[in-house]
Parts: C-alpha cells; sequence; structure tokens
C-alpha cells in the first residue's frame, strides 16, 4: 500500500521528466488502425513484411498470440494515467473493450496442441484482466 502511494505521488514529476516523443498521438491511432484491421477468424499480428510495412497475421495458437491484446491493456493504462484526450490519441476509442475483445480470440486454446512452455505469454492478456 505504502509503495503504491508512493508511485502515485511522484508519477506527475516522472511523467513530466520524460521526453514529449515518447507520448506520440500516432501510436494510438497506429494501434486502434491494428485493431480494426484484425481479420475474423480471428489471427493475431506479429510482425511486418519487409517492403510495404503491412502486418503479417498468425492463428491465435502460437506464442506470440497474446502480444497484440496486451497492448491494447497497456494503452488503456496509458490513457488512466496521462488522460485520455483527443490531441494525445488516447480518447480516440475504449481501449479496454478492444482489448477485450482481441483476447477473446485466445479464451479456446488447448494446451495440448503445441503451446507448450509459451502459455505465459498468451495469458498476459488474463493476467492484466486479474489485475483489474
Amino acid at each position: 500500500m505504502l509503495a503504491t502511494l508512493f508511485v502515485l505521488s511522484i508519477l506527475p514529476f516522472v511523467l513530466a521528466a520524460v521526453p514529449s516523443q515518447l507520448f506520440s498521438s500516432l501510436i494510438p491511432q497506429k494501434v486502434l488502425a491494428t485493431f480494426h484491421a484484425l481479420p475474423y477468424p480471428i489471427n493475431y499480428p506479429q510482425y511486418t513484411d519487409t517492403t510495404a510495412g503491412k502486418w503479417i497475421y498468425f492463428d491465435p495458437n502460437l506464442w506470440t498470440s497474446g502480444f497484440f491484446p496486451i497492448t491494447g491493456y497497456a494503452v488503456n493504462t496509458r490513457a488512466k494515467l496521462c488522460g485520455a484526450t483527443t490531441a494525445n490519441g488516447l480518447g480516440m476509442a475504449d481501449w479496454l473493450n478492444l482489448a477485450r475483445s482481441a483476447s477473446n480470440g485466445l479464451l479456446s486454446l488447448d494446451a495440448d496442441q503445441g503451446i507448450g512452455h509459451d502459455v505465459g505469454f498468451i495469458s498476459f492478456p488474463f493476467i492484466e484482466e486479474l489485475a483489474m
């Protein structure tokens, strides 16, 4: 409890010391565009191709599948800490709802399908939900 109070008390000073380049409004715009481009049935972006910079999507049964949904949770946290405004791009979406929706594709995964020890990475969105 004391650690949380300490972090909250110094947070405004820490945020003021961070370079403004780290809070580009382009970040939430790009993340939102990727959320809107998720295919149905769900596949997750893992990396971009080397020529056009377009996302390459993969089946949910891969160890990297939890990384994109957790991005929505991270932007939601950023919106809470920095204030969700149109100017900083954080006010343009319901990040928590987007993250939860993207996480739905991970619900029916079966550990017997080769996920193995990497299930921890796939669990990232669910760990964030438990923290809420």
